[in-house]
């Protein structure tokens, strides 16, 4: 499913604070799982159901 988000859509924003060097991002993994990414200084991720930004259902989404 496409869609003009710049968020969840094919192209990805960061939408962390760059002042203090952290992004944030809404990333897809392998298995097809939608998450939202922050780091650094680590690396930390949890899976999503819907883009916060548009509602996007993921779980609808055509695979």
């Amino acid at each position: 499913m496409a869609n003009g988000c710049v968020m969840c859509g094919k192209t990805r924003f960061n939408f962390g604070d760059y002042d203090e060097g952290v992004e944030m991002r809404i990333g897809k993994m392998d298995t097809g799982e939608h998450i939202i990414v922050v780091d650094p200084p680590y690396a930390w991720s949890i899976p999503i159901n819907y883009c916060p930004f548009c509602g996007r259902d993921f779980n609808k989404e055509d695979k």
